[in-house]
């Protein structure tokens, strides 16, 4: 069996049509446990625009509609939040300016992608990054009322 390297170096070569890759392990972290320790506004902001902007290049146009949008609403009201204010608004807002980032990669993803299942998130588990409300608003609802129950 070729290693991962030269097949990936025969897929730029042009010598194979297709690459797969099909991982077999999972990696267990905690969730912002950096950004928890040290919230600077450079990581407040980044924090911001790299989930919204993960959600909106691979989200389906189903999900933007029924997840990203009042996930996007959410996180605009959560920016006005202490601490770093004017980093997580910068954030949120930036999504606007990567607009044209998103429409290109999610062009690239529509040439290799078979269908648009959103099968990139059943990948991150039950709470991508920490936020059961990436998967499901629904399902993050019932859990954060079910847990006030208990």
């Amino acid at each position: 069996m070729q290693n991962f390297n030269e097949l990936v170096q025969k897929a730029d070569r042009g010598t194979i049509d297709k690459l797969f890759m099909v991982p077999k392990s999972r990696v267990y972290h905690e969730a912002h446990g950096t950004f928890k320790k040290l919230p600077s506004p450079f990581t407040s902001y980044l924090l911001m625009r790299n989930q919204l902007i993960l959600l909106l290049t691979y989200y389906s146009k189903m999900k933007i509609i029924t997840n990203f949008l009042p996930i996007f609403i959410v996180r605009l009201f959560q920016s006005f939040l202490p601490p770093n204010r004017k980093a997580k608004l910068k954030g949120v807002l930036s999504v606007f300016t990567e607009l044209g980032y998103v429409k290109s990669k999610r062009k690239e993803l529509e040439k290799i992608s078979v269908n648009w299942d959103d099968r990139f998130l059943n990948y991150v588990g039950r709470e991508p990054f920490g936020y059961p409300e990436f998967k499901s608003l629904i399902e993050a609802i019932k859990m954060k009322v079910l847990n006030k129950k208990n």
